[in-house]
């Protein structure tokens, strides 16, 4: 089952804007690690730099989000209300 990973990169400079961030459709955060752009990037930027990487499962998405890899996914989004 796909799920949505929320990946950022923290190397300090926070008050200079904000976290370098992105989302990615995969099977396993394993599958991030191996497979994206942007995370081979934040690893060279905290090989350069130092810093922390996280990824995790996303269960909410900012209003201007955008996908590395949004090419070849359907993406539905259905609302359910659940009982109290």
């Amino acid at each position: 089952m796909y799920k949505i990973y929320k990946c950022w990169y923290n190397d300090g400079g926070w008050h200079s804007g904000p976290l370098p961030t992105f989302y990615y459709i995969a099977e396993s955060e394993e599958e991030v690690r191996q497979n994206s752009k942007c995370y081979a990037s934040f690893l060279e930027s905290q090989q350069n730099r130092g810093g922390d990487i996280w990824i995790c499962e996303s269960d909410a998405l900012p209003y201007d989000f955008e996908f590395e890899n949004r090419k070849g996914f359907e993406i539905t989004v259905s609302v359910r209300k659940t009982e109290d």
